[in-house]
């Protein structure tokens, strides 16, 4: 078995909590709904910020504000600047994340 470092260790542990705060909320598919969203498969949380950017406070990984849940699909096009501006996607954020 692959030992994990401190990063991962603290993923683990966001998705753990996240898991747990998601469904609490009742948010079990796909929040973004873009063309090709596959709604309830291969979901994962989506990140405002590039993970580098939590690197000073590895707490916020697990954050339910900093994250939304996507499909594999829509996490792609989140994430892809030729196909979401950062803007876009600030206001995706402020509109789910109220």
């Amino acid at each position: 078995m692959k030992k994990l470092g401190k990063i991962g260790q603290i993923n683990v542990w966001a998705n753990k909590r996240l898991k747990i705060i998601y469904e609490s909320e009742g948010i079990m598919t796909c929040e973004l709904g873009f063309r090709g969203c596959t709604k309830d498969y291969a979901l994962s949380f989506c990140h405002k910020e590039r993970r580098e950017a939590y690197r000073s406070n590895l707490s916020l990984l697990g954050a339910f504000e900093e994250t939304l849940l996507g499909c594999l699909n829509c996490h792609t096009i989140l994430d892809d600047r030729s196909q979401t501006t950062e803007a876009e996607k600030n206001d995706i954020f402020k509109r789910l994340r109220k």
